[in-house]
This record gives structure tokens, C-alpha cells and sequence, in this order.
């Protein structure tokens, strides 16, 4: 199964680059099967590499905010990313709701976005101490979850 894992997100702004973080830090695993993307804050550049890997899934990797503490993650599918985006999940321009739906229409593949709690957005900010803790167990997620291990 080929996935796309697309990392969003601004690196200047705190826990916001982390989407940005995992992406490197998978990319350091060299999974089978796997594709990366570092999107930064400009997802909708990446619509055409994403079309021509041929996914059977995407995900993308984000700061969102839901319920939860920071550094929890949670994995969201295609039909509850309106609600997230009601929420505030996203300041990017256009929203990750429609370029997965793009996504889905042009490839046929499930999409899927791994949302982590940010705790710290500001500019000029480093990730959290909380997120920062997470990354070892969101990397190893996404590898039990691309069928890596």
C-alpha cells in the first residue's frame, strides 16, 4: 500500500511546525511504501506530486486543536474535517478540508489528517516541551500505521 504523508505547518510558530517535525523525523526511517511531503504552509503546491505518487492513502500531519491536552494526537478521516475547520484546526489558505477533497476526487485514496494538540503557536517559538515529548510516540504511530513495523 503506498501512503503520501504530508507535513503541514510553519516552523517559525512554535508547535505549529510539527506536522513539519514528524515529516523529517519518518523521512529519517526511510519506511517502505511511503512518500513524504513537507508542505510548510503552502499545502496546496503539493497537489500535484501527491496525484502523480498514486496513494492508496494520504495523511497529513498538522497542529489542530480538539478536546484534548497538548501533544495528544488524534487521527481524523475526510468526514470530520468540516468540523475541525469550523473549530479553528487550520489557518491555511485554502483549507485542508478542500484539498483533501481534491485529493480523494483525483487519486481515489483515503484521506486522513493526524491532528496534534498544539499547546504554543507564537512566532519565533520552538515546539512545546509537551508536543516535543510526543514525537516519539506519533512517529511510531504513523510507522505501525503505514504498516512500517
Amino acid at each position: 500500500m503506498r501512503t503520501v504523508i504530508i507535513g503541514v505547518g510553519n516552523p517559525e510558530r512554535g508547535d505549529d511546525g510539527v506536522g513539519i517535525r514528524v515529516a523529517e523525523m519518518v523521512r529519517a526511517l526511510n519506511l517502505p511504501g511511503i512518500v513524504l511531503i513537507d508542505a510548510q504552509t503552502v499545502p496546496e503546491n503539493c497537489l500535484g506530486p501527491v496525484i502523480e505518487a498514486r496513494p492508496d492513502r494520504i495523511l497529513f500531519v498538522d497542529a489542530c486543536r480538539f478536546s484534548g491536552e497538548p501533544g495528544e494526537f488524534r487521527l481524523f478521516d475526510r468526514s470530520e474535517f468540516d468540523r475541525l475547520e469550523v473549530t479553528g484546526f487550520s489557518t491555511h489558505t485554502p483549507p485542508l478540508n478542500l484539498i483533501a477533497e481534491l485529493l480523494a476526487a483525483e487519486t481515489g485514496a483515503e484521506v486522513y489528517l493526524l491532528g496534534i494538540n498544539p499547546s504554543d503557536n507564537r512566532t519565533g517559538t520552538e515546539l512545546s516541551p509537551a508536543v516535543r515529548q510526543a514525537l516519539p510516540e506519533i512517529v511510531s504511530f504513523i510507522t505501525t500505521w503505514t504498516g512500517g513495523v
